[in-house]
């Protein structure tokens, strides 16, 4: 799966000269930080389980691609993108991202992520930059959600599969041959 490309049903995804993992594969380029770290995680996990060299080289190459990556997902050395720079991270989201950078920067021993997750330490950041950080999540929160038509009540198609869903089901007819209790 992390040998094929999204292309060929895997999870890889070409990224200048890199290659990422795609969490969703074939949405936008480079994707979801969140869940390219976790499978680089997993990457590294399994290799350390099995001892497989090209298990290894898939981690190498994760976190190669990662380093081509970061400057995409990182917001004024402050803060993490989510997705592709639709909208800036919530903090849950960017507590996550840090942590697993932080993860993964002792794992690989690569000072270039150790300095990303050091930059996305909340505790640099002034009053002044979490105002900035605040008012950024919601205009591009917002603004995603306006585009996306996801502050519009539900249709009535979904409102008529729901009232449906939760009705008693039919009873199965006794030439089943299953009894039911009820």
């Amino acid at each position: 799966m992390f040998e094929l490309e999204t292309s060929e049903g895997g999870v890889r995804i070409p990224f200048g000269s890199c290659s990422l993992f795609m969490e969703l594969p074939g949405g936008p380029v480079p994707g979801i930080l969140d869940g390219f770290l976790t499978s680089l995680l997993g990457l590294y996990d399994l290799f350390v389980e099995t001892g497989q060299r090209s298990v290894g080289q898939l981690f190498a190459e994760g976190i190669e691609g990662l380093k081509c990556a970061l400057p995409y997902w990182n917001y004024r050395n402050k803060w993490s993108w989510y997705g592709s720079h639709a909208d800036l991270c919530s903090p849950a989201y960017h507590c996550q991202n840090r942590m697993l950078l932080s993860i993964l920067s002792r794992l690989s021993s690569d000072p270039c992520l150790a300095q990303y997750a050091d930059w996305w330490t909340t505790d640099h950041l002034s009053r002044t930059d979490r105002i900035e950080i605040y008012l950024n999540f919601l205009v591009t929160k917002n603004v995603c959600r306006m585009r996306h038509r996801t502050w519009l009540p539900r249709s009535t198609a979904t409102r008529q599969a729901e009232s449906v869903s939760q009705q008693s089901p039919e009873p199965l007819p006794e030439s089943c041959g299953i009894a039911v209790r009820q």
